[in-house]
């Protein structure tokens, strides 16, 4: 009896301590305020932006490289402050399957500050918590952007380096 007392104990500390960052996920990813940016006036918003990464990328923490095809990262923007990530994806076809099928992957929310476009999306990480990516573009014309900054809340060793330059490039979509 004992024994299942503890192992109660121990799942409902996990749970609880699972819950952290709920309030800031709904903000980011649901309550924020969905305005008119004028981000239509800077770049394209009849598509989707995607990053071609190369097919061969070193492991931060190990310092290997590995071969990866899931190769382009999409995001999509709106004219009222939405923002979208989708993760990775092998060819431009399943991206505009998986966007078809899903409204989006990672929601978040963008404002903008002169050329620069300021983004968070909040992702699950675990069963009660989530990952809040902040990222910064860089508008460079209305077909391109560079990615600059990217960091998140969780620590992976793929953003413990925010300093990014990563182009992404317009595709008309559909």
């Amino acid at each position: 009896m004992q024994k299942e007392v503890k192992l109660m104990f121990i799942f409902f500390i996990l749970v609880v301590a699972s819950c952290r960052n709920y309030e800031e996920y709904k903000y980011i990813s649901k309550n924020f305020e969905r305005k008119y940016t004028g981000l239509d006036t800077l770049i394209r918003l009849d598509g989707y932006y995607y990053y071609y990464a190369p097919p061969y990328r070193i492991n931060q923490s190990t310092g290997d490289y590995r071969y990866d095809s899931l190769r382009y990262l999409p995001i999509v923007f709106s004219k009222n402050s939405e923002y979208n990530t989708f993760g990775c994806f092998s060819t431009h076809e399943r991206i505009q399957e998986h966007i078809s099928r899903f409204n989006y992957y990672n929601g978040g929310y963008y404002k903008l500050s002169g050329d620069t476009i300021k983004a968070q999306a909040a992702a699950r990480a675990s069963l009660n918590s989530w990952a809040i990516n902040y990222r910064q573009y860089i508008i460079e014309n209305d077909t391109t952007l560079r990615l600059i900054s990217s960091y998140s809340n969780t620590g992976y060793a793929y953003e413990q380096n925010p300093i990014r330059n990563e182009i992404y490039r317009f595709y008309k979509y559909p």
